[in-house]
C-alpha cells in the first residue's frame, strides 16, 4: 500500500508539477541528493530544465532507485509532449484508473510495447532492464521496415533508420529476445549504448533513474530532439562553424553556411536535406588526432569522400594533425558536391573553420 501511494506522489514530480518545487528549481545539480560533479548530472539538468523529469517531493532525485515501467513510459510521454489521447484498450488489466492510465494508453497507440514481452498485466512498479529499455527507446525514434512506423520528424528531426549491417559484438547475446538484441544493435551502432568491459550487454539488469536519463539524452540529442539539442541545420547568414559538442564524446559539424553563389540552383529546402544528411557524420578528437565517422547515406545517389574512401556506406577513418581534413558529400548523378568541411588543427583544438556547396 505503501508502495502504491509512493508511487501516485511520483506520478506528480514526472508530471512535473510538484508542488514548490518546479523543475528550473531542481535543475544545474539543485536536487539535494545530486552534485554538480555527478556523472550524470549534465544529463539531469538538460531533462529537468525543459521539462522531462523530477525529482521526489523531497528535493531527491535518488538515482540509484531503479527506474519502474510506469516511471519510464511517463518520461516518454513527456517527450512527445503528453498528447492527449482518446478511444485507446491498453489490453492490461491494472492500468484503468491509475495515475499511469493515459501514458501507458498512448504507448499502445505508438506501438511503443512492439516486441515488449509486457502482457496481460502492465505491473507498473517492475523495473525497466537495459534490454527493454533499448525497444523502447528505439519504438521511440527508430524507422524500420519491419514495424512500418516512421518518427515524427518534427519531434526527431535525425531519427534513425533501421541498419542492416548494425554490429551486434555482446557475447550474451543469444540469451536475449530476438528483437531485443536487434533493437540494441541498433543503438550500440549509433553509440547510444554501451555493453560491459566483459563485452556482455546485460539485457535483463534493471537501469537506474540516472542511467535511464543519461541513456535517454543521449539518443535524444542524436536525433536532434529540439529541446535537449536544437537542430543544427543550414544558417543563411554565417559561416562561423565550430564543432557542436553533443556530450558523448562526439562531435557535428554544427551550421553549415552556404554562400548564395554557391547554392547551385537548389532550393532552401533542397539545401537542408542535404546539410541533415551531412550532419550525421561525427567528429571524434583526441589530441592531435582526429576521428571522422560517417553513416551510410542511405541512396546510391549520394556518396561521401574523406581520405581514400569514396563510398555511400558508414566509414571512418583517423588523421593527424598535418592538414586540413577535408569532409564531403557528392551527388554521384552529376559529380556536384553537396555539402563540404575543412577539419583544422589550430591553437590546440580542432575546428569546422568554414563549410561550402557546389565547387
Amino acid at each position: 500500500m505503501m508502495k502504491k501511494k509512493w508511487m501516485g506522489l511520483l506520478a506528480v514530480t514526472l508530471a512535473l508539477t510538484t508542488a514548490g518545487l518546479s523543475p528550473a528549481a531542481l535543475a544545474a545539480g539543485k536536487y539535494k541528493d545530486v552534485t554538480a560533479d555527478a556523472w550524470f548530472a549534465p544529463a539531469l539538468d538538460s531533462f529537468s530544465s525543459v521539462g522531462l523529469i523530477s525529482g521526489y517531493p523531497d528535493g531527491t532525485f535518488q538515482a540509484d532507485n531503479t527506474v519502474t515501467r510506469a516511471e519510464f513510459i511517463t518520461i516518454l510521454y513527456n517527450i512527445m509532449d503528453r498528447p492527449a489521447v482518446e478511444g485507446v484498450t491498453t489490453g492490461f488489466s491494472d492500468v484503468e484508473g491509475t495515475w499511469f492510465e493515459k501514458q501507458v494508453k498512448y504507448a499502445v497507440q505508438a506501438k511503443l510495447f512492439d516486441n515488449v514481452a509486457w502482457s496481460g498485466k502492465f505491473d507498473a512498479d517492475q523495473p525497466v532492464n537495459r534490454g527493454e529499455a533499448a525497444v523502447l527507446i528505439w519504438n521511440l525514434i527508430g524507422d524500420d521496415s519491419f514495424r512500418n512506423i516512421t518518427p515524427d520528424d518534427r519531434i526527431f528531426p535525425n531519427y534513425f533508420v533501421f541498419d542492416t549491417k548494425a554490429n551486434m559484438p555482446f557475447t550474451d547475446a543469444l540469451d536475449a529476445p530476438r528483437f531485443t538484441k536487434y533493437d540494441v544493435a541498433q543503438l550500440y551502432t549509433r553509440g547510444v549504448v554501451h555493453g560491459f568491459p566483459d563485452n556482455t550487454y546485460r539485457y535483463g539488469q534493471s537501469i537506474t533513474r540516472a542511467e535511464a536519463t543519461l541513456l535517454l539524452q543521449t539518443a535524444l540529442k542524436k536525433v536532434e530532439y529540439p529541446k535537449i539539442a536544437p537542430p543544427v541545420v543550414y544558417n543563411a547568414t554565417t559561416n562561423v562553424n565550430n564543432l557542436i559538442d553533443l556530450g558523448d564524446g562526439t562531435y557535428s559539424f554544427g551550421n553549415i553556411y552556404l554562400d548564395k553563389y554557391k547554392r547551385g540552383g537548389r532550393t532552401e529546402e533542397q539545401i537542408i536535406t542535404d546539410t541533415r544528411k551531412f550532419l550525421n557524420a561525427r567528429v571524434i578528437p583526441s589530441g592531435n588526432k582526429v576521428t571522422v565517422k560517417v553513416p551510410d547515406t542511405g541512396t546510391d545517389d549520394v556518396w561521401w569522400t574523406i581520405g581514400t574512401y569514396n563510398g555511400r556506406g558508414a566509414y571512418q577513418e583517423t588523421f593527424s594533425n598535418d592538414g586540413a581534413v577535408n569532409v564531403e558529400m557528392f551527388s554521384r548523378i552529376n559529380a556536384q558536391v553537396l555539402v563540404e568541411a575543412y577539419l583544422v588543427y589550430r591553437d590546440g583544438t580542432w575546428k569546422a573553420e568554414y563549410h561550402f556547396t557546389t565547387k
